[in-house]
Order: structure tokens, then sequence, then C-alpha cells
């Protein structure tokens, strides 16, 4: 094979390697800004007031800047992040000041409602692709939302994990605690891992958000711009496991001159899981006659106790 041949091939090949998700450049500060993760002994309660010792030991940044609504200016209000984490979760600490905490948006709502209200919300790229990572959100009255980042920016809320978040107001603001366990992340086994990172905090009666790694509002992209944990030697790749155990439930009626007869029948669902779970009925009678409504599949076990 002549030289020239070769040399575009190994010219195509590395313009794919730059293409991939894993080689994707990233673009704007987040190139350069690291914040460092600290490992801990033990574990701090998770309840919003960061009054645990370890908290101190962690180092703090407040290094954020407005998206909006005066883009690229000085936030209002200083926000404080710390990170920690020990062999089995990641940790969160933040502090969102306010110099007049009763205008504090705290409103309640159930989980993975992106209710208008005060936030601080992080984006987690722990396979570190620049493409693929995590979504996770709490407000000032704690309610919690999470999903799966795809394409850079796009997010799945339909994706659901197992972590805690609590907040609390505090006199000069208000407090966010968060961990995330690790078996709920995906990254690859790594000597020292690191994590691309951004977080936002809303404030919702100003209309303002504050970015720890600002993008222009003219820009695209979210984890290709992320900033970057470091400090999390090893940190050991978890497995999770999720259990969904199910049954199926059919009702039938019995009709007599005097009495209907109604049974709930649990069936076995032998033809689903192995091994069959046992069979349960529960019989309720009622005094009105009702037309029959009962069915029977024969590939279905019941059994039936009055």
């Amino acid at each position: 094979m002549s030289g020239s041949i070769l040399k575009g091939l190994a010219c195509c090949a590395g313009l794919l390697l730059s293409l991939s998700p894993a080689h994707a450049g990233i673009e704007g500060e987040g190139r350069h800004k690291f914040l460092k993760a600290q490992r801990v002994k033990e574990a701090p309660i998770i309840d919003g007031r960061l009054t645990e010792a370890i908290w101190s030991e962690v180092a703090p940044d407040d290094r954020f800047t407005q998206h909006f609504p005066l883009n690229g200016a000085v936030p209002s209000m200083r926000t404080t992040i710390r990170v920690a984490f020990d062999d089995e979760n990641l940790y969160f600490g933040i502090e969102a000041e306010d110099p007049d905490p009763a205008k504090i948006s705290a409103r309640l709502a159930r989980r993975d409602s992106r209710v208008d209200s005060d936030f601080v919300e992080f984006f987690l790229d722990t396979r570190h692709n620049h493409d693929t990572g995590y979504w996770f959100r709490v407000n000032a009255a704690g309610v919690l939302a999470d999903g799966e980042l795809h394409d850079d920016s796009r997010i799945n809320y339909d994706w659901d994990a197992v972590w805690t978040g609590k907040a609390a107001i505090t006199d000069s603001g208000w407090n966010a605690e968060i961990a995330i366990p690790l078996s709920a992340l995906r990254f690859p086994s790594s000597p020292a891992p690191q994590f691309g990172l951004n977080i936002r905090r809303g404030i919702r009666r100003l209309g303002e958000i504050d970015q720890w790694i600002y993008a222009p509002r003219t820009s695209s992209g979210t984890l290709s711009r992320a900033g970057h944990i470091t400090g999390l030697g090893g940190l050991v790749p978890k497995r999770a496991i999720e259990l969904r155990p199910f049954s199926v439930v059919r009702p039938s009626r019995r009709v007599s001159s005097r009495q209907s007869e109604a049974s709930w029948q649990f069936v076995s669902p032998s033809s689903y899981v192995s091994p069959p779970w046992r069979c349960a009925v529960a019989t309720w009678k009622y005094a009105r006659i009702m037309p029959s409504l009962r069915t029977q599949r024969p590939s279905m076990l019941s059994a039936k106790a009055s």
C-alpha cells in the first residue's frame, strides 16, 4: 500500500475520533474549570442544614455567572457548592444566599414536578463523554426531580433513580443537601475518574438563572460545556439490581336465586414467571343479584377460599 494511501487513512481515522462523543471538544470555560471533591469517612446527615463537620473540610466554590436576565453579569446573590463522596454516595452541599429569606419561593409539589420556585439543578457527565449523563434538581421546599441526559442536552424525564435530597430555609437564604448513590450512576472503572459538572440556580422572584459554567444564551450544548469534578480517586463503579414483583387479578361473580357472590381471584402468573406464585382468593358476598360475569381461562390456575 502506498504511503499516500496510508497517510489518507490515518487522517480519516483521526477525523472520526475527533468527531466521536468520547473525544468531542469541550467549549467555553468548562475546559479549564475544576471543582475538587473530598473523600469523607463519615456520611453527612441529609437534612438540608450543612451542620456536619465534614462540610467544613470540603473546599467551597462560588464562581457563578448570571445567565438571565443579565447575560454574563455577576449574580445578584451568592451561591456556594461543595462536593464530597465515600464508597457509597456522591454528596452535594449548596448554600443559596438570600438577603430576604421570607421571599424565597418554596412550593411543594409531587416528585418530578418542575414547579416554578427557587431551585438548584445539577448536570452530571459521569462517563465523561460530553454527550450522555444525568440531571438532578431540588427546590427550596425539597421537591426532587431527575432525568437522564442524551445527545448533550436532551433530558428524558421518565428516568427515575433512588436518591436523597433535602432543603432548609435559613436566616441567610436556603441550603440543600443531596446524596446520590454510586449504584445509580454509570461510569468507567479508572484510578482517577473525572465527572463533567454544571450547576444552575434559579431565583424565582427575580427571574434570575445563575450558572457555575457560564454559557451565553446564544450558545447550545450542556454536557459539552461542562466543567469537571476532580479528586475522585478510588471511586469504584457499582451495579444495582431492580426487582419488580407483580400479580394478575381477575374478578368473577356467581349468581344464585337468593344472593350473589363476587370473587377476586389472584391468578398464578406461571405463564409469565418461574417459579409460579401461590394463589389466593378473597370472596365478597352481596345481596343484589347481578348477571354472571365469570370467565375462565384454562391456562390460568386459581384457588378459592370463602
